[in-house]
């Protein structure tokens, strides 16, 4: 799994331009997943194949720059592995 991002707040809101890959053929989903103060840790997106990716913006409603990203791998949803909040 890849997870590549680029994050802007203001009052509006906290902003993310972000890439998610599956990479690896094992039947594994890619997962991206949020935390902030605000909202706790959520999954946001998910792609589901090697070769898959998913590039969007997206906006939350949170204005704080306490807001972390991290990448997961999950097997529809369980024995979820991740790597560190970045």
């Amino acid at each position: 799994m890849s997870l590549s991002f680029h994050m802007c707040w203001d009052s509006g809101g906290t902003r993310i331009n972000y890439t998610l890959k599956d990479t690896l053929a094992d039947g594994r989903r890619a997962e991206a997943w949020i935390s902030s103060p605000q909202g706790g840790a959520n999954k946001f997106d998910e792609v589901l194949g090697a070769g898959d990716e998913h590039a969007d913006w997206t906006t939350f409603n949170f204005a704080s720059s306490d807001v972390w990203l991290r990448a997961c791998t999950s097997n529809a949803n369980t024995n979820r592995r991740c790597d560190s909040w970045r």
